[in-house]
């Protein structure tokens, strides 16, 4: 029974401090899988039990000052929690960006179940999605693409070796000229070359080059599995990777992961 109601009061905490940094009902209650009307009724619970006003409006779901401090304390009391029960894990959550190769992803889930005892999962999120879900502890870990000083606690490794450029690709066979139009009007808009055009959907930018509906920069590896791309441009824009986590919950699983991303990803391994 113990143990019921801690499992309950833990999971009310997690549901309440993702929607204070996502500030949306319907992915929360989605997230979570609750009901909109038990987790509306759980949030006006707490302000009456606690005598709290923890939103100056609800329609923006902005905190008052009272919100802010039982949000810091929420945080602290689920970082010690899990630190307390839910420490020892040998399956890890991974947030990855599109970005990232998915050959590299099976390279790693490969190398890691063949040399370690951890099990991975990698799934799919926008890249403050992530942050904000290592951040609460959602993900054991995430692959972003920049360091964000605004989330406490959170440490970033560089990969080295999953750095890449980007290059203009149009599809292979332009009969109509599509892309020579359209690479002569990027090429303009785009002369400083310290804008870049970036999306996490590569798989419908793919579709859309091939179809001949644009000309568009893609991440360099993509020329090397897709025949049907013409290389239009290269360039010296530059993305790196950072694994990222929360240096509050660190333990021996983590540090064997950090330990080999270190010797796949990083020169001063």
């Amino acid at each position: 029974m113990k143990k019921e109601l801690l499992r309950e009061n833990i999971d009310f905490i997690r549901i309440f401090l993702f929607f204070v940094l996502f500030k949306d009902v319907n992915k929360t209650c989605n997230y979570f899988s609750v009901s909109r009307t038990s987790f509306l009724q759980a949030l006006n619970n707490i302000e009456k039990n606690f005598r709290l006003n923890l939103f100056i409006d609800r329609r923006n779901y902005y905190l008052t000052d009272d919100g802010k401090t039982f949000f810091d304390y929420s945080y602290n009391l689920l970082i010690l929690l899990k630190k307390t029960f839910y420490f020892k894990k040998n399956f890890l959550d991974i947030g990855y960006l599109e970005l990232l190769s998915k050959k590299d992803i099976l390279n790693l889930c490969k190398y890691v179940y063949t040399n370690t005892f951890l099990k991975l999962s990698f799934t799919l999120f926008e890249e403050d999605e992530i942050l904000k879900l290592v951040y609460l502890n959602e993900l054991d870990f995430g692959v972003v693409s920049y360091i964000n000083q605004e989330y406490f606690y959170l440490e970033y490794i560089k990969l080295d070796y999953l750095s890449f450029k980007w290059n203009l690709y149009s599809k292979k066979d332009d009969f109509y000229g599509y892309a020579q139009y359209i690479y002569k009007f990027i090429s303009e808009l785009f002369l400083n070359k310290n804008v870049i055009i970036k999306s996490n959907n590569l798989d419908f930018i793919l579709e859309c080059i091939k179809t001949n509906k644009l000309a568009s920069y893609l991440p360099d590896y993509i020329s090397n599995k897709d025949e049907q791309l013409l290389t239009l441009e290269k360039t010296n824009i530059n993305t790196n990777l950072y694994l990222t986590y929360n240096s509050r919950i660190i333990n021996d699983t983590h540090n064997l992961f950090i330990k080999v991303i270190k010797s796949l990803f990083c020169e001063n391994s």
